[in-house]
């Protein structure tokens, strides 16, 4: 009795077991149809999925624009001065003059200075005077303060003349006079778009053009060059798309 039972419990476990798996296999079938595919390239392995996350080691030092040195076959990181606008202005907008300054990216730069005096005329200049002074030169390299702001040196500057050289020409009077603006120069700084106003000599921002009570930092788009020992300020501007 006890193995008549036995062989009829098997053979109920065998046909339950046969149903599951004709069940699954059906099921798979049918999920196999719909499911994606991959490539073996597709999926990562150990390895792939090593180098896909590689260690990271973040630098708390400041990077300094001399990091490359002569003897790096590598590029070269940009200059501040590759960022900088083509020419930088330094004018009060009261009157015919202004001083023009283009800073390559080297640091070497050439300008001029131009004021036009149309009412002081004489019998040889009847045209009126016009002082002018051309002049090139060479920055250092510019040193970090913090994101938005550089400090560098006048090293050289060459005038084209001698100050108060009077020249003639089309009834105009050249008078030959120093590069304003560049004048007493020693200390500059670079401040670069973004920085807070409030972090801006006011001297700069007297001769600058930037409303006060619409920007608290400096516009997109604008750039200073401020001569810290006769509080001059220069600006130049790169347009920024709408």
């Amino acid at each position: 009795m006890k193995k008549l039972f036995f062989l009829t419990a098997l053979c109920v476990f065998c046909l339950a077991f046969a149903g599951c798996s004709k069940e699954t296999s059906e099921t798979t079938a049918a999920g196999s149809s719909s499911a994606p595919t991959f490539a073996a390239s597709d999926v990562p392995t150990e390895s792939t999925q090593e180098a896909a996350a590689p260690e990271t080691t973040v630098s708390t030092e400041p990077v300094s624009v001399e990091s490359v040195s002569e003897d790096d076959t590598s590029p070269a990181s940009p200059s501040v001065f590759e960022a900088l606008p083509d020419s930088f202005y330094f004018s009060s907008g009261v009157g015919a003059w202004a001083t023009e300054l283009s800073i390559a990216s080297d640091g070497s730069f050439t300008g001029g200075y131009q004021d036009t005096d149309m009412g002081d005329t004489g019998t040889d200049y009847p045209n009126g005077t016009v002082y002018i002074c051309r002049f090139s030169g060479k920055f250092s390299t510019p040193q970090p303060i913090d994101d938005y702001s550089y400090s560098m040196k006048l090293e050289s500057i060459q005038l084209d003349g001698s100050p108060d050289d009077i020249t003639y020409e089309d009834g105009i009077r050249y008078i030959y006079s120093e590069p304003y603006g560049m004048d007493d120069g020693e200390d500059f700084l670079i401040y670069l778009p973004g920085i807070p106003l409030s972090q801006v000599a006011e001297a700069f921002l007297s001769w600058v053009f930037i409303d006060t009570t619409v920007w608290d930092v400096l516009p997109p788009g604008y750039y200073g060059i401020y001569n810290v020992n006769s509080e001059k300020g220069f600006v130049g501007v790169i347009p920024q798309n709408p």
